[in-house]
């Protein structure tokens, strides 16, 4: 700031072409600083937001891994894939499907 004060000083204005001049880069500054603002806030909205994406995605993930373990633990134990079905609202197909998985 004080270098801008000292730079018009410099020049060979009158007091009201300098006042001009001084007030267009003060706005030049506050612009600079309203987008820098805006910038930091637009990143701390989208860390926030991949961190919730994030959280939720890794429950699903979570879930579904836990439902193929109960699903292959059970197999282990020689329920039939038509029981598991039915006990667990997993279709069959899908039951299967993690089966031969496992037997790879």
């Amino acid at each position: 700031m004080k270098e801008t004060v000292d730079a018009f000083e410099d020049f060979s204005l009158d007091d009201e072409e300098r006042y001009r001049a001084f007030r267009r880069e003060m706005a030049i500054m506050d612009r600079k600083a309203e987008m820098k603002d805006a910038y930091e806030e637009g990143m701390e909205q989208g860390i926030e937001q991949g961190l919730e994406q994030g959280i939720e995605q890794g429950l699903k993930q979570g879930i579904e891994q836990g439902k193929q373990e109960l699903v292959l633990n059970m197999l282990r134990t020689g329920i039939s894939i038509e029981e598991i079905a039915s006990m667990t609202n997993i279709p069959a197909d899908l039951i299967g499907e993690w089966g031969n998985r496992r037997s790879q």
